[in-house]
């Protein structure tokens, strides 16, 4: 597996679309909305954990 580079400011309009059923997109949201984010900066902020979780192992 590669390393991840840092977002570089072009990458940042670089969208990907989940698929997910209208009741885990409203936890996504009620969750987000907890910690004053969007849905999007709360899906990289997870993945950042989960990514970074992988490489302490």
């Amino acid at each position: 597996m590669q390393k991840l580079k840092p977002v570089v400011k072009e990458e940042k309009n670089i969208g990907i679309t989940l698929r997910v059923t209208k009741t885990a997109f409203q936890e996504m949201k009620k969750e987000a909305g907890s910690l004053n984010m969007r849905v999007s900066e709360y899906l990289l902020e997870l993945h950042k954990m989960y990514v970074n979780e992988i490489y302490k192992k």
